[in-house]
């Protein structure tokens, strides 16, 4: 369910979710701006983006890939 939750909001941003999608650099940049937007609607500060990324990064290509 979740994977799917994120290919569909891959596809709205015309992008095609795949098991390696996430080490794309062009989508590591979409995160990181996305992630520096989010800071305004943090209290405190936002932990080291590419430390949270690697975990995300970790959790992503851990998902059901090869039941596609």
């Amino acid at each position: 369910m979740l994977k799917s939750l994120i290919v569909a909001s891959a596809e709205s941003k015309g992008i095609q979710a795949q098991s390696d999608s996430m080490t794309d650099p062009r989508i590591m940049e979409m995160a990181a701006r996305g992630y520096e937007d989010m800071a305004a609607e943090v209290d405190g500060p936002l932990p080291v983006f590419n430390d949270i990324y690697q975990k995300v990064l970790k959790f992503y290509e851990g998902l059901p890939w090869s039941n596609a």
